[in-house]
């Protein structure tokens, strides 16, 4: 039963943490720990992504060292089989009130993912006989695990997108709050500019163009940044990028103005 719930964790729509809890939980339907953690390996590291503690533990700050200095993980990785300690108890490396630890190694393809840690209060509590179980239960863990991993990853350019979206409607309404109510054009202006600055980070130089009627040319009106060359205070309709966005009434992201033709 506790590993159908782990492979039903696969089709749900649910974050990495709420899997790795949910495995856990199933895991602790098959065997007792009292302190239990999954981690993910990146970067030569291990992160922990879920934890369960019965005894009031917080995870150990060993976790965060890299690999090849934790002599307890390595071999796991190295031989991709779970590592036990039967008796802990003579081990400074483990808290006075564990006496007994298991590894088990979170293996998708010939990859090693992450680990799974559990520790009971009970020295001799976890035995090798265990180990045929407990690699069944890690490589449905494992599955689990990847599949949300590959989903965030298939997810993560829509989100971003969102966020996007949902920051430049956000950066509109403030541009539209600053300027109501006010009495003039300049002023309005000015706090057009003093938004975007402060919504834009690293911006060096705003400008804004209203076009002359009279001259069918584009005046500067208002400015943020170091002082302009003369010759940028005013601009034909009929030339440059700023020229050019005017005429055809698009927007324009140019990255290197040196390389735009436009650019005179």
């Amino acid at each position: 039963r506790a590993i159908r719930e782990v492979a039903s964790a696969i089709s749900a729509n649910l974050q990495i943490g709420e899997v790795a809890e949910r495995i856990l939980d199933a895991l602790h339907r098959i065997i007792e720990y009292h302190n239990a953690g999954i981690q993910l390996i990146e970067g030569g590291v291990r992160r922990q992504i879920a934890f369960r503690s019965h005894t009031g533990h917080t995870p150990a700050p060993e976790l965060t060292r890299p690999i090849h200095e934790d002599p307890l993980i390595l071999p796991v990785l190295t031989n991709q089989r779970p590592l036990i300690i039967s008796d802990t108890t003579p081990d400074h490396r483990f808290a006075q009130d564990i006496g007994s630890w298991l590894c088990i190694p979170l293996i998708y393809g010939l990859e090693t993912i992450g680990t799974m840690t559990l520790e009971h209060r009970l020295p001799n509590f976890y035995t090798e006989e265990m180990k045929e179980v407990l690699s069944l239960f890690g490589d449905q863990a494992a599955i689990a695990i990847q599949n949300v991993l590959y989903f965030e990853k298939l997810q993560r350019p829509v989100v971003e997108l969102q966020r996007s979206r949902e920051a430049q409607i956000a950066a509109v309404a403030e541009i539209a709050r600053s300027i109501a109510g006010r009495a003039d054009l300049q002023t309005a202006l000015n706090a057009i500019l003093d938004s975007t600055v402060s919504l834009i980070r690293g911006v060096r130089l705003l400008g804004i163009y209203l076009l002359n009627a009279e001259t069918d040319e584009l005046t500067l009106q208002a400015f943020r940044g170091p002082a302009i060359d003369r010759e940028f205070q005013r601009m034909s309709t009929e030339l440059g990028i700023v020229g050019w966005v005017f005429r055809n009434r698009q927007s324009q992201i140019v990255a290197d103005v040196r390389e735009d033709e436009r650019y005179k």
